[in-house]
C-alpha cells in the first residue's frame, strides 16, 4: 500500500516533518487544491514496460523498450544496427498506445534518422502528457504497437510517411483513425535504472514536475 511518507522517501524527499502543501508546492506537482492521491501518484507512480524483442527490417535490426508511467510520462528507447553496405539506411522506429482519445487519435513516440552501413545507434525519447495520467487504467491494459521502417533509397520524410501508414493499419482495429506523436526530448527526462539487488527487470524514474 502506498503512503505519502513511503512515496516521498522513494523520491528522495523524506524529511522529519512532511507538509503535503509544502511538498506539492516545492515539487510543482499539483495545482491548487492539493490532491493527496494525485501527489502519491506522482511521487511513486505505477509503470508498465513493454519490449519489442529482436526486430529486423532489411539490413537494420535491433530492439526497443517502452515505459509508460501513471504520472503521465512515457519513455521509448532502443538500439539499432545496420549490417548493409557503406551507404546505410534512413529509418523510423515508432510506437503507438492502443487506447485512443475521444476523437480517435492514438498517441505515441518515434525516433528517426540515418545509420551508415556497419554502424549502430542508440536512442531514448521521453515525453510527458497529462492525457496518459488521466487514461492510465485503459492504457496499461490495452498495450501498444510498434513499427520499424528502414530503406536505403528514400529520404527521412518518406520514411516517416511509411511508418505512419504502417501504424495506421496496425491500430485501425482498436478505433484509432489518426496517429499523433507526442513532442518528446532526447533522453533528458527519464532514467532507466537497475532495480535493487535480488529483483528482476528495470525501473524507470522520471521527473516530478507536474
Amino acid at each position: 500500500m502506498k503512503t505519502l511518507r513511503t512515496a516521498a522517501k522513494k523520491a528522495n524527499l523524506d524529511q522529519p516533518t512532511l507538509s503535503i502543501q509544502d511538498l506539492a508546492t516545492t515539487r510543482k506537482v499539483l495545482s491548487q487544491p492539493v490532491s493527496v492521491l494525485r501527489l502519491l501518484n506522482h511521487l511513486q507512480p505505477e509503470q508498465v514496460i513493454w519490449e519489442t524483442g529482436e526486430v529486423a527490417v532489411g539490413d537494420v535490426s535491433g530492439w526497443g523498450q517502452l515505459a509508460v508511467l501513471s504520472s503521465g510520462w512515457i519513455s521509448w528507447r532502443g538500439h539499432l544496427e545496420d549490417d548493409g553496405d557503406f551507404y546505410g539506411d534512413d529509418y523510423a522506429f515508432a510506437v503507438v498506445l492502443k487506447h485512443p482519445d475521444g476523437s480517435g487519435t492514438g498517441y505515441g513516440l518515434k525516433d528517426e534518422g540515418h545509420i551508415d552501413g556497419g554502424e549502430s545507434t542508440s536512442f531514448q525519447v521521453d515525453a510527458y502528457d497529462a492525457w496518459i495520467e488521466a487514461n492510465w487504467d485503459a492504457i496499461k491494459t490495452k498495450g501498444y504497437v510498434w513499427k520499424l521502417h528502414a530503406d536505403p533509397a528514400v529520404g527521412p520524410d518518406e520514411v516517416l510517411e511509411f511508418i505512419l501508414k504502417d501504424l495506421g493499419v496496425a491500430v485501425a482495429l482498436v478505433g484509432i483513425v489518426v496517429v499523433m506523436f507526442i513532442a518528446g526530448s532526447e533522453g533528458s527526462g527519464c532514467e532507466w535504472a537497475q532495480p535493487p539487488e535480488g529483483q528482476e527487470g528495470v525501473e524507470v524514474h522520471c521527473p516530478v514536475e507536474y
